[in-house]
């Protein structure tokens, strides 16, 4: 009998779904912010979550309804020209939710404030990342990937979630 103990897995997950409007979408966000509330992935720094897809996709919304789910009730923007912007969760836990948007991200050294902060290892954080293709040295590989394609209506998307 094997008595060593194997290490330990982690179950990953690839969910696809339609989304037929932008309510849908905030609430598939709303979801998965309030699993996270109940329970976050014990990670070594901040719990990282990327979205990628084409402008006007709707990164920023799954992020406002992600926020929702986690319990705020702030009207979430998107931080297009101030790079991030920072939201409380929870003041006894000093857990936040970091919106960061990449697109204005050109080089290492536009990304240099991101570096020099504790943004990515304070395992306080969540941190949601728009464009992460642009600031790929600052990924982390457990990461929460979520790409948003247009569909083919309007106000159609396919949501991918991979863990």
């Amino acid at each position: 009998m094997n008595t060593s103990k194997s290490p330990k897995r982690h179950r990953l997950f690839n969910i696809r779904i339609k989304s037929p409007s932008a309510k849908v979408t905030k609430k598939f966000g709303e979801t998965l912010g309030l699993e996270l509330r109940k329970k976050i992935p014990k990670v070594n720094g901040a719990l990282v979550i990327s979205l990628r897809g084409e402008l006007g996709s709707g990164k920023t919304t799954l992020i406002q309804g992600i926020a929702r789910g986690l319990g705020l009730k702030r009207h979430i923007v998107s931080p297009t020209f101030l790079l991030m912007r920072v939201y409380a969760i929870a003041k006894k836990q000093k857990r936040k939710l970091l919106h960061i948007d990449a697109y204005r991200i050109a080089t290492k050294k536009d990304a240099a404030i991101l570096e020099n902060k504790d943004f990515f290892n304070n395992p306080a954080h969540i941190v949601a990342v728009e464009w992460p293709e642009r600031i790929p040295h600052l990924m982390r590989k457990r990461t929460i990937e979520i790409t948003i394609k247009h569909g083919t209506s309007e106000h159609e998307r396919s949501i991918i979630m991979k863990t």
